[in-house]
């Protein structure tokens, strides 16, 4: 188990390494200067020169990466250059949002994909199947964006029943938060619903043919028994998989969906870094949320070995 573990967080590292190289890269060579944005188009080429210099620019590129990688090291992700601000202390600010965006995403994902599939599984080749998988394919198709907009539209507008954007005006408590936070939850989690009903059903259809499920059966045991008991809790492990990516995806769909919502997260952040080409941002985020993802593939692995016995470690 522990040979695992420390396998596992030496693959951790060899990602992020490759993560925070091909960051600093893909910032570095985008159209764009941010010394350019803070003078103006109207400044003179020395004094954007002398923004770069002060800005630390006018390095060549491994200079700037072994500078940045120093720091990094250190735990220190830079400062951003038009807030002025520690880029921690930037993210720690804008987590709330994208966290609790996500965490209700799935679980309205779940919700909804969960019950789908499994009725999918057992209703298989009838009616009901047919429109869960068109559904499925609905909701994979349409983006979330478009989505998001259509909601807004419909709902927030239309109807009345939730905010149109924002995160709720300052000093709003918890409660009033999480009604900011409704819809583009929904939205999300029905964008990502089609993912995880697809996977769900097939899953269930693999082991609703074994036979120990027809022992179950032939004993006489009660359906939702021989759904729930045995055969979901055998098709369980595979399903936990795509919900671990399901999580990834919500976390990059954020991005999107906090833009549209106008919600202060750190989705938002990173698409005004991007316009702004703000590079400490744009870096310390995206490496930020790529350690989430990479540690909740290592928890998925772990919870493995708690939720079915059978699977060992090594």
């Amino acid at each position: 188990m522990l040979s695992f573990v420390a396998r596992r967080l030496l693959g951790m590292l060899a990602v992020l390494a490759f993560v925070a190289l091909g960051v600093f890269v893909i910032a570095r060579v985008m159209p764009g200067d941010p010394a350019t944005i803070l003078v103006g188009d109207n400044a003179s080429p020395e004094a954007a020169a002398r923004m770069r210099a002060s800005l630390g620019l006018d390095e060549p590129m491994p200079v700037q990466f072994a500078i940045w990688l120093w720091h990094l090291l250190r735990g220190d992700l830079g400062q951003s250059i038009f807030l002025g601000e520690p880029v921690l202390t930037l993210l720690a600010q804008r987590a709330e949002p994208t966290t609790a965006l996500t965490l209700m995403a799935l679980t309205v994902a779940i919700a909804i994909a969960l019950p789908a599939g499994i009725l999918a599984a057992i209703l298989r080749d009838t009616a009901a199947d047919r429109a869960i998988l068109t559904f499925s394919m609905l909701g994979a198709s349409i983006p979330s964006f478009w989505l998001g907009l259509l909601f807004i539209s419909w709902f927030a507008v239309g109807q009345g029943w939730f905010p149109v954007s924002g995160y709720g005006p300052p000093g709003a408590d918890f409660l009033e938060r999480m009604r900011f936070l409704l819809l583009p939850a929904i939205v999300l989690g029905i964008v990502n619903a089609a993912l995880i009903t697809r996977f769900t059903r097939n899953a269930m259809l693999d082991v609703l043919h074994e036979d120990f499920i027809l022992t179950c059966r032939a004993k006489g045991l009660p359906g939702w028994s021989v759904v729930m008991k045995h055969a979901f809790r055998n098709a369980f492990i595979p399903i936990l998989t795509v919900l671990g990516l399901a999580l990834a995806l919500l976390m990059g769909g954020a991005i999107v969906t906090e833009t549209v919502f106008a919600l202060p997260g750190i989705g938002n952040l990173v698409v005004s870094a991007v316009l702004r080409r703000d590079y400490p941002v744009i870096q310390g985020a995206l490496l930020v949320i790529a350690f989430v993802y990479v540690s909740v593939n290592l928890a998925i692995d772990l919870l493995y070995a708690v939720i079915d016995p059978r699977v060992r470690l090594r």
